[in-house]
């Protein structure tokens, strides 16, 4: 049985640096049922696949990770 991905795409409002970004997209990428994750500081867009049966229980654990990792983004759904 393969799990289905979702994909989702978040604009990150208030990101001010390319660092930045590149600290998000690694921080999700580690996050357990994520994968794809792209940070783009020109767009300040963050996109990544989650497995579609996990999707309610990691998408908290994705906004906590960027909230600790740069508290001054705004996270909102594309």
């Amino acid at each position: 049985m393969s799990e289905e991905k979702k994909r989702h795409e978040w604009i990150l409002e208030g990101i001010d640096c390319a660092n930045c970004a590149n600290k998000i997209e690694n921080g999700v990428s580690k996050i357990a049922g994520v994968t794809n994750s792209n940070a783009n500081y020109m767009t300040k867009t963050l996109s990544f696949d989650v497995d579609e049966q996990k999707e309610e229980s990691i998408l908290p654990i994705i906004k906590l990770k960027i909230n600790r990792l740069e508290p001054d983004v705004t996270l909102l759904s594309k």
